[in-house]
């Protein structure tokens, strides 16, 4: 800073009369401490400073939860440098607004900056070190990772082996490239228990190391079909769950193949056309069955039925529907007595169980 002193004296011009006049000599002065250090473990710490400095920074040597700064005036600006790993800023129930209400747990090397508006601090955080958000690819032609180590980038080579890594490498373009890298994932205790990565194939894989090394395989074969596959302890159950209702789908979402209903009915499509649906009385089937071998029923058996009148009538819907095959089953109720289609064409004619002629549809 500037220091000023007021001189009197005069001054003459050649040929005029001494004038009074005033100088001021400034001198440069420098503070004693350009950065203010908070007392330690002080809740409230100063910001009064005579040096005119704006910088402070924290040196608690205990755990210190700051709750506000004392002795601030109205538009100060302050910028404070962390210096330990014991403090803690209350953003939630103090005087101190920033860091979206949450409190913030910062290191060694991360700062924040506030203002003071008589009442309250408004301050924003910059963690530096505690939340960086990874690490970039270094741009050089082996393309290494550079891993921020907390004091300075570390250069790590690429990985190429599932399972070894525990980094992301962002390229250049800012576009995520993981190819044939594999990330650890790391519990909250510090343990590793999976990863995800490519394979040599080229298929992206999730395994859980803890649970009988599951596999979530993404990708496809040698005929370039798509593949999901959970991989799981042969013995153990493998089980799809949703909360809710579940679809599958394919053509690309224009053909449904299965939808199911929590708590209710399943439902089974040909060509998004429903086929087969369960309800909680048994199966509603849309269309023919088709057995290669007996077909062996427990129950009732309601076949269709129609009147001599209605078997011989080729414009009958008993005749020109779709489900009339050789070999499907009519109970005349004129006879009382079943008859059986000989064709599959609308004039086939129906039989009865000794193979002769009953009813011809003209």
């Amino acid at each position: 800073m500037t220091r000023a002193r007021k001189l009197v004296g005069q001054i003459q011009q050649p040929g005029a009369a001494p004038a009074n006049a005033e100088f001021y000599v400034h001198s440069l002065q420098r503070p004693a401490e350009l950065i203010q250090t908070f007392a330690d473990q002080d809740a409230t710490p100063s910001v009064l400073t005579t040096a005119d400095n704006v910088l402070f920074r924290t040196g608690n040597t205990l755990a210190t939860t700051i709750t506000n700064f004392d002795d601030g005036f109205v538009g100060q600006f302050i910028f404070v440098i962390i210096n330990d790993n014991n403090t803690t800023i209350d953003f939630t129930a103090s005087n101190l607004k920033g860091n979206e209400a949450t409190d913030w747990s910062p290191v060694t090397g991360d700062f924040m900056e506030c203002a003071f508006d008589g009442t309250n601090w408004y301050c924003i955080v910059s963690n530096v070190v505690s939340a960086f958000p990874g690490n970039i690819a270094d741009g050089t032609a082996n393309d290494n990772t550079l891993r921020w180590s907390g004091t300075a980038w570390v250069e790590e080579t690429n990985l190429k082996t599932p399972g070894t890594g525990g980094k992301i490498q962002v390229a250049s373009d800012g576009n995520t490239d993981i190819e044939n890298r594999a990330v650890d994932l790391t519990h909250q205790d510090g343990t590793r228990r999976g990863w995800v990565g490519y394979d040599n194939d080229g298929d992206l894989q999730l395994v859980n190391e803890v649970h009988a090394a599951k596999i979530f395989i993404i990708g496809e074969d040698a005929t370039g079909t798509q593949r999901i596959i959970l991989q799981a302890d042969p013995d153990s159950e493998t089980i799809l769950r949703a909360d809710g209702n579940v679809q599958l789908e394919c053509n690309a979402g224009n053909d449904r193949v299965l939808h199911g209903l929590a708590n209710g009915g399943t439902t089974l499509y040909y060509n998004d056309v429903a086929k087969l649906i369960t309800t909680n009385t048994g199966v509603d089937i849309t269309g023919a069955i088709t057995a290669t071998t007996n077909l062996a029923i427990s129950g009732y058996l309601q076949p269709n039925t129609a009147t001599d009148t209605q078997l011989n009538d080729i414009t009958h819907a008993i005749n020109t529907d779709a489900g009339k095959v050789q070999g499907a089953m009519v109970y005349n109720t004129t006879t009382d007595n079943p008859v059986y289609a000989t064709g599959n064409t609308d004039g086939a004619v129906w039989v009865d169980g000794a193979g002769t002629t009953v009813n011809t549809p003209v």
